[in-house]
C-alpha cells in the first residue's frame, strides 16, 4: 500500500506547489509512512479479529476511498 504513494504523492506535490516544493514532498512523505503504520496497525487487528476475507475487503476498501480523494487533489500539468 505505502509503496503505491509514492509516486502519485510526488507528482502531486510538483504540480500543486512551487515555492516550499521541498517542504512538502517532506510533510506528504512522512504523513505517507505515518498513513502506512495505522493501516498495517489496523489490518493486523481486524485479520486477527474477523478473519482474511474482512481484512481484504477493508484494505480494499480504504485503498478504493483514499484514491477516489485523491483523484479530487489531481492537477494537470
Amino acid at each position: 500500500y505505502n509503496m503505491l504513494t509514492f509516486v502519485p504523492c510526488a507528482m502531486m506535490m510538483n504540480n500543486w506547489f512551487v515555492k516550499n516544493r521541498s517542504t512538502m514532498v517532506g510533510i506528504v512523505f512522512a504523513c505517507s509512512n505515518v498513513g502506512g503504520a495505522i493501516f498495517s496497525t489496523v489490518i493486523s487487528q481486524i485479520l486477527a479479529n474477523q478473519g482474511w476475507r474482512m481484512g481484504y475487503v477493508v484494505g480494499a476498501a480504504c485503498c478504493f476511498v483514499s484514491t477516489m480523494i485523491a483523484l479530487l487533489f489531481l492537477k494537470r500539468s
